[in-house]
């Protein structure tokens, strides 16, 4: 299988993405954009799929697919304006204070997820927030 950090970093299956750390999943379908695949997902987001960290490419298919992710593939954009290419648009339903940071209770594409931010980061329940996602961190299963 790998050291610890290797399973988690390069994950062979979802369920061992499930199983070490927090997987964030969104479900999408595969789209043919420009000459590359690219996944969309349920509110109209599109996440290109570069190369991933092992260099392997992602080979265009059609059908439903899963995006897992990690909390820590992605960040808060600080400018206000609508979501680009590998960008998702979440809703805040909670802000937990933990001292010296926030956890966020988001959701975003009917999934529901939870983030730590900086306190830098000023929101409150009901705000929208803009998150970009590193696309050499998705991992993408058919579902």
């Amino acid at each position: 299988l790998g050291t610890p950090d290797e399973v988690y970093d390069n994950p062979k299956s979802l369920f061992v993405h499930t199983f070490l750390g927090t997987s964030i999943r969104f479900e999408g379908k595969w789209r043919e954009d420009g000459g590359s695949p690219c996944l969309e997902l349920m509110n109209r987001a599109r996440l290109r799929l570069n190369a991933l960290s092992d260099g392997t490419k992602i080979v265009a298919a059609d059908g439903r697919a899963l995006a897992a992710l990690r909390a820590e593939d992605l960040q808060i954009v600080e400018e206000r304006r609508p979501p680009q290419e590998n960008e998702i648009e979440a809703e805040v339903r909670d802000v937990i204070n933990l001292g010296d940071r926030y956890e966020l209770a988001l959701k975003a594409c009917d999934t529901e997820f939870v983030l730590e931010v900086s306190k830098r980061h000023h929101v409150r329940a009901g705000d929208l927030v803009l998150l970009a996602v590193d696309p050499a961190r998705i991992r993408v299963w058919s579902m």
